[in-house]
């Protein structure tokens, strides 16, 4: 396995990122000083190294939702047995 060595200014930028993580990447380029490209790139490789979530997906959320259907499916058990 290799190490990947990661700059600070993307380290930085991720972290400014995840700080403002309802703005768009052209928001984002325009707080930071980087142009969109540069922006979308450092986005991805945070993605990738599993640091951030991809826009639009919130772990939190899904683990919630995953509870929630899991005990809907155990009241619908119970309903079963009982009737």
């Amino acid at each position: 396995m290799t190490n990947k060595v990661v700059p600070m200014t993307e380290i930085n930028a991720i972290a400014y990122m995840r700080k403002n993580k309802d703005r768009t990447i052209k928001q984002w380029a325009e707080g930071l000083k980087l142009s969109p490209n540069r922006t979308a790139s450092i986005y991805q490789k945070g993605i990738k190294l599993g640091i951030m979530d991809p826009k639009g997906h919130d772990s939190e959320r899904s683990r919630k939702l995953a509870f929630i259907q899991m005990y809907q499916h155990k009241v619908q058990q119970l309903k079963k047995e009982i009737a």
